[in-house]
């Protein structure tokens, strides 16, 4: 991101009311203050280069934790 780090623009987000719970960072450059920040906010860091089965794990991991009943948003904007 050539404005602000990952990282920056997730804390923001999350300081703004996101509620989405399972966030992941991609990066070649996370520094010891990102990777405090990171587990303190609940975000999932990947360095890169990384596989694609770190990634199908995390997934996997998370989808365990998913309610199949819950409410969903309604993303229509026309009706």
């Amino acid at each position: 991101m050539p404005v602000q780090k990952g990282i920056d623009f997730l804390e923001d987000q999350i300081h703004k009311g996101c509620q989405c719970k399972n966030m992941i960072l991609m990066s070649g450059d996370f520094t010891e203050s990102d990777v405090i920040r990171a587990k303190s906010i609940g975000l999932m860091l990947l360095r890169k280069p990384f596989c694609i089965t770190e990634i199908l794990a995390w997934i996997e991991s998370k989808e365990k934790t998913i309610d199949p009943d819950r409410k969903l948003s309604d993303w229509f904007l026309d009706k």
